[in-house]
């Protein structure tokens, strides 16, 4: 008899966990074909690629003449490294000759000390890495980020390389950009990042409701065009 229980208490066990799984593919599926479908209005492109052989899910979604992308990457639960889940927008526009320029969340004077100590470390460029998703070239001046003063304890955490100091003044402040920020938590509030590559914007979460996609595509974009007018 206790052995039959035993059985009957596995079976219902391993029969909830396929239900689980199941909720979960279905409910993925229907986050994409929102997405799918809000790409589909708005003149974007749209592209899935699921998670196979160790390498994480993508999808992404760009302007069809290739002006800005935005990208979100969903690794496997369990999968090493802390940029397993996040969501970039990208733009070659705004590239600098040289240097980067990070603008982040607002952060205590101490905490952004301690921060600059760590990325001018030896492993600031493995940092640069991991949670900017910097490439290799762009990485390489992590370690010589500097903090910069903006004047204005809400106004986000600026550090840059000393040709760069500049390069996101016209977005300090930005009223879209602060918005973004309000109540979210730190880890996850949009990271502005211009370099060589462009400018970038990134979270640290894999965005799945088509209103938060849509929101940080839109932020992007706003932020593009604030760098034009000031540049113009």
């Amino acid at each position: 008899m206790e052995t039959t229980l035993t059985i009957i208490v596995l079976v219902v066990a391993a029969l909830a966990g396929n239900l689980l799984i199941f909720t979960a593919i279905r409910k993925g599926g229907r986050q994409r074909e929102a997405l799918k479908a809000a790409a589909v209005e708005r003149n974007w492109t749209y592209r899935h690629t699921p998670a196979t052989g160790g390498k994480a899910a993508r999808t992404e979604i760009g302007d069809p003449s290739g002006d800005w992308r935005l990208t979100i990457v969903r690794g496997a639960r369990g999968e090493r490294g802390s940029g397993a889940r996040y969501t970039t927008f990208e733009t070659g526009r705004h590239a600098l000759p040289a240097g980067l320029a990070v603008l982040g969340p607002a952060l205590p004077a101490q905490t952004a000390r301690m921060a600059e100590g760590m990325l001018g470390s030896v492993v600031g460029s493995m940092l640069g890495k991991l949670l900017m998703g910097l490439g290799t070239e762009a990485a390489s001046d992590v370690p010589r980020l500097e903090t910069v003063e903006t004047h204005g304890t809400d106004r986000g955490t600026l550090m840059a390389t000393p040709e760069a100091t500049q390069a996101l003044d016209p977005l300090i402040g930005n009223p879209d950009l602060l918005a973004a920020r309000d109540g979210v938590n730190e880890v996850q509030q949009p990271i502005v990042l211009r370099g060589t590559f462009g400018m970038s914007l990134r979270v640290r979460k894999a965005l799945t409701s088509r209103e938060e996609v849509i929101a940080l595509a839109t932020l992007g974009q706003t932020l593009s065009a604030a760098l034009d007018i000031a540049e113009s």
